[in-house]
């Protein structure tokens, strides 16, 4: 500091000097986590968000070791929109190994792929499973699946009919034959932002991601995100309409297919201590009903510095500020 009050002197200081982490952050999550038997599979997807400053950020990398009783499955159908993806995911495998890049001005990318369990029970994928990663913050929430216990073994055939009760005859009823109805479409939806917290002004990055896991195609299909009150919408990937709510409308989906849209939106100046929270829907023209999902985005405005400035003080002595 320049401790020299004539206005003379030959040195320089600066003032409220911060440093920010601007690695990328690295969350898991799976899509259902419950609600399954064993055999069933579940998408298991690395979400790579990229800092505020959306700088490009190149050569980061994971190798995720699966929870015991977790596997790839024999389909993996393994998608990404990262920038230079590399993914090895073979079936029947138990580790998961990706590399890539986040180019200049993007908020963040995705992988995912279909996941197994061979029984049933809880499991959770956490940021100790990461056997090795380098230039990415890694996740502090774990990502969990519950798969339903298999049921009791059948008794011997000869043991079953013994307790079994004794039915009166009846005649049969005439079979009719004809083809099953196919499972038709089933949507589901999901929604994250890039950040937990943020400050007023800030710009939050969301990724909405839809997929189809029924048995159809899903047609007419339409996602539109609401912004609440405090909340602008800045840009959305792909171009969407923008009356009152941000919309996208896809012709069709078709069964186990994915689609992700991103949004980019700016907290108010004079947003106060409080929650943000915007949801997100789809529907489509042969489902009945509508599937949401939420995020939400603490906000917490930065103390006033004995100056008046709106910068957090930075880490060091207390030391008197002449203003």
């Amino acid at each position: 500091f320049n401790l020299e009050e004539s206005g003379t002197g030959n040195d320089s200081a600066i003032d409220n000097l911060a440093v920010y982490d601007v690695s990328p952050t690295l969350a898991k999550s799976f899509s259902p986590s419950a609600g399954l038997s064993a055999g069933e599979r579940t998408r298991l997807t690395f979400t790579i968000a990229n800092s505020e400053e959306r700088g490009a950020k190149a050569g980061w990398a994971i190798d995720d070791a699966l929870p015991a009783g977790l596997a790839v499955a024999g389909e993996p159908a393994v998608s990404t929109d990262c920038t230079s993806p590399s993914v090895t995911a073979a079936p029947g495998a138990t580790t998961v190994a990706a590399v890539g890049s986040l180019a200049e001005g993007s908020g963040g990318c995705e992988i995912s792929l279909w996941v197994v369990a061979s029984g049933g029970g809880t499991f959770s994928n956490c940021a100790t499973n990461l056997a090795a990663s380098s230039g990415l913050i890694l996740p502090t929430a774990c990502a969990q699946v519950t798969y339903a216990a298999a049921p009791a073994a059948a008794p011997p055939a000869a043991e079953a009919a013994r307790k079994a009760p004794r039915a009166k005859h009846r005649p049969r009823k005439p079979q009719k034959h004809g083809k099953a109805k196919p499972a038709g479409p089933r949507l589901a939806i999901a929604k994250k932002a890039s950040t937990g917290f943020a400050r007023p002004s800030a710009v939050v990055a969301y990724a909405i991601t839809v997929w189809n896991k029924g048995g159809g195609s899903a047609r007419g299909v339409k996602v539109c995100d609401q912004p609440p009150r405090g909340l602008t919408i800045l840009r959305s990937e792909p171009p969407a309409s923008a009356k009152g709510s941000t919309c996208w409308r896809l012709k069709s989906l078709a069964a186990g297919g994915k689609r992700t849209f991103r949004l980019t939106a700016q907290i108010a100046p004079t947003f106060g201590a409080a929650t943000v929270r915007n949801v997100a829907t789809v529907g489509a023209a042969n489902v009945s009903g509508a599937r949401t999902a939420s995020a939400k985005v603490r906000v917490r405005p930065l103390p006033a510095t004995a100056c008046g400035s709106s910068l957090s003080r930075p880490l060091g002595p207390r030391i008197a500020l002449r203003c």
